[in-house]
């Protein structure tokens, strides 16, 4: 017996999906709603598909705030005018990007230039749809590939159904992939230091997540700096033990509460991890 699995993508201007799998690209503009594919995993679509990210919750802005974005989402001025002659009002949907695909993949395009299609099917080279089937008496590796977070993957698995011949082999599996799960989430930092899962704590007018173990930084060279005023959003940073004599580090990101949610402030540290380290 088998199943169907519905397998959403976004489709955005080509040139643009190439940049995202360059990585280069880090914001997707657009003047629709998407809240209804925030935090699910979907297809990053051009002329193909070229792998598959997860968006996070959206910032609105403004002409004048999407233009101060330019660094990270790209578009030239020519082609926002070309897009969006008449509009004022945008989201800017920052992204995580699960996977790239080594080859980029022929989908069923239905000449769309921006938005969502709710079915990506393959194409292969013979011009053949190739439906996405799953066994459910199978552990498919893609399928654990494909949801990249362990969580996820664990409550995947649970919910799949399978042969006797694979029951008790499967159960073993589960068991100590959970006992693994436990142990390494209850862990907060790891040895250099780094918070392992951003938490978001709710000190004052801030939500406050953390970057690093504040034990590992020097305590005299705390400092407080703005890391962008119109956004509401500031940094703890100072010098870390092991190189005294070397630059400051982001200890944690203050979001003004006047803006941001815990959900978003969480959103925006992974997103901009790589900026943060």
């Amino acid at each position: 017996m088998t199943e169907k699995i519905k397998n959403p993508g976004i489709v955005i201007e080509d040139k643009y999906a190439q940049l995202i799998r360059k990585r280069l690209k880090k914001e997707i503009i657009s003047t629709e709603n998407l809240l209804n594919y925030v935090g699910k995993e979907i297809y990053l679509c051009g002329h193909n598909a070229y792998g598959s990210i997860t968006l996070n919750e959206p910032l609105k802005l403004d002409l004048t705030l999407l233009d101060s974005h330019n660094k990270r989402h790209l578009i030239s001025k020519e082609d926002i005018l070309k897009l969006w002659p008449d509009s004022n009002t945008f989201y800017a949907y920052s992204f995580r990007i699960n996977k790239i695909f080594k080859n980029q993949i022929k989908y069923n395009n239905t000449n769309k230039v921006f938005g969502i299609i709710e079915d990506i099917k393959f194409i292969n080279k013979d011009n053949k749809e190739e439906k996405v089937i799953m066994k459910k008496e199978e552990i498919s590796i893609v399928a654990v590939n494909y949801y990249n977070d362990y969580e996820d993957t664990l409550d995947y698995l649970k919910k799949l159904e399978f042969s006797e011949k694979y029951k008790s082999v499967v159960e073993s599996f589960l068991s100590l992939y959970e006992t693994y799960l436990n142990k390494l989430l209850s862990k907060v930092y790891d040895g250099d230091g780094m918070v392992l899962k951003p938490e978001a704590e709710t000190p004052g007018d801030y939500v406050r997540v953390r970057i690093r173990d504040p034990r590992t930084m020097i305590d005299d060279s705390f400092r407080t700096i703005v890391l962008s005023e119109i956004e509401g959003i500031k940094a703890v940073v100072a010098k870390l033990k092991k190189d005294a004599n070397g630059p400051t580090h982001i200890q944690s990101v203050l979001f003004d509460k006047e803006k941001w949610t815990t959900a978003r402030a969480i959103a925006w540290v992974d997103s901009h991890r790589k900026e943060l380290l």
